[in-house]
């Protein structure tokens, strides 16, 4: 009988290194993925509102130059100008504010 217990082979506990070893490789490589695209992200961004910016200064300065003449366009009317006063009239009925020079 000591023969046969000899014999019998038992089995291995199957090992946890290679299961482990490989959630934990796909969880740094979903973090390095994640950290990759909100860095190209964050940078991608970072340009758009440089472009936003540059868009609003030029914006700015239409409207600066737009209120010049307008100024100008007002003044005219305001000495008796009747095609200054006919422009005047069409910019308040398009809902052009006018204000007073400053």
């Amino acid at each position: 009988m000591s023969d046969n217990s000899s014999l019998l082979i038992k089995p291995e506990r199957p090992s946890l290194f290679a299961p482990v070893a490989l959630i934990a490789l796909v969880l740094v490589g979903m973090l390095g993925s994640d950290i990759y695209h909100g860095y190209r992200q964050h940078h991608a961004l970072g340009d758009q509102v440089l472009a936003i910016k540059k868009s609003v200064t030029d914006a700015r300065k239409v409207r600066d130059q737009f209120d010049a003449l307008v100024r100008g366009v007002a003044e005219l009317a305001g000495n008796g100008n009747d095609n200054a006063a006919a422009i005047v009239a069409s910019l308040e009925k398009a809902g052009v504010k006018f204000k007073s020079s400053p």
